[in-house]
């Protein structure tokens, strides 16, 4: 047996972990009522649970499928018109339905690990559409009008979560990614601007990185137990 001195409770030698609190065990048995169960650890068996694996991206038919619609569309816009003007919008379409709804279906992903996917596809698909739009001539309308206010969405999605949540500390790492890529767009314009290549035609760049600074101190201010408790769950710290 082994023994867990946060729980105080004897566990099973097969864990690594403590079932209740999530701390490592020491190999050792440091408990000396750990013999008394000496006997029982060859004769019980500790069950291992096989989670259902999730669904590969190419064994689903509907990925296929649309990956499938996709090609074609290309091949028939290509042969056509050369321009590739309404394909493309239906592959930005066709990106988002798998990158966004279908990947996280598959991979059976919680909604927090969906945030984090759903920021990086759609801050690429955004940039790109408005390349493609402007004749791959990049206006920086994505950076200063669209991203700040997607980014600020998604920080209220995560606080949404962690206000009606259980477990207000499982969402504390996607405020973390909700608030760097909020960051983001006013760092580019910084590091543009001192290089001469762009000047920032509005404030919503600086609003938005300012308030999210400030939103993530208030949250990291007000859960500071619910983070402890976490980082001692998964980190054993």
């Amino acid at each position: 047996m082994k023994y867990c001195p946060k729980c105080n409770v004897n566990v099973h030698h097969q864990l690594k972990t403590c079932p209740l609190c999530g701390q490592y065990l020491d190999e050792k048995n440091n408990n000396d009522k750990c013999a008394i169960y000496v006997g029982q650890d060859d004769i019980v068996k500790y069950p291992i649970l096989k989670e259902p694996r999730a669904v590969p991206f190419f064994k689903s038919r509907f990925n296929v499928l649309l990956l499938a619609v996709m090609v074609f569309l290309l091949i028939v816009d290509f042969l056509t018109d050369k321009a590739l003007d309404w394909s493309l919008y239906t592959t930005i379409g066709i990106v988002f339905v798998l990158a966004c709804v279908m990947l996280p279906i598959n991979r059976k992903l919680k909604i927090s690990a969906q945030i984090r996917i759903d920021l990086l596809v759609l801050t690429i698909l955004a940039i790109f559409l408005e390349l493609f739009i402007c004749k791959w001539k990049f206006q920086w309308f994505v950076v200063e009008f669209v991203l700040p206010w997607l980014y600020v969405a998604s920080i209220a999605l995560v606080d949404f979560l962690m206000i009606f949540g259980r477990r207000k500390s499982r969402y504390y790492s996607s405020l973390i990614y909700c608030t760097f890529f909020s960051l983001l767009p006013q760092i580019t314009l910084w590091i543009c601007n001192a290089a001469g290549w762009y000047e920032s035609a509005t404030m919503t760049d600086s609003f938005v990185f300012f308030a999210s600074l400030l939103h993530f101190v208030f949250v990291s201010v007000l859960l500071h137990k619910y983070v402890k408790d976490e980082m001692e769950r998964r980190l054993n710290m």
